[in-house]
């Protein structure tokens, strides 16, 4: 399995210094993240594949924004697949969430 290494490069060049316009990025990424990260899930969970395929292309986002290229590179491949309900990248998906999920629970 690959290592995915989220980092703040992005949220600090954006903040420019705020330590609270910072902290409420973070706390609204972290929130958004947790709710779509459960949304796909339960929505693999029952193959319901073209609502997975909607969160995938919402967490994009968010992986872009933890400076995870080659992540995000690998979320659009999974993104198309699912919409083909094939299900072929979801455990490479389910490490680049849970790689996302360590790095926010660890951030203050």
């Amino acid at each position: 399995m690959k290592k995915y290494y989220p980092n703040l490069d992005y949220v600090d060049d954006m903040s420019e210094g705020d330590e609270i316009f910072r902290q409420n990025i973070l706390k609204v990424i972290k929130s958004e993240f947790l709710d779509e990260k459960e949304a796909y899930l339960n929505y693999f969970k029952n193959e319901n594949y073209m609502d997975s395929a909607r969160l995938v292309h919402k967490l994009l986002h968010k992986i872009a924004i933890f400076g995870l290229g080659e992540a995000h590179k690998l979320g659009k491949i999974h993104e198309e697949a699912l919409k083909e309900s094939s299900t072929k990248y979801h455990l490479d998906f389910i490490e680049i969430m849970n790689a996302m999920s360590n790095f926010l629970e660890n951030e203050n």
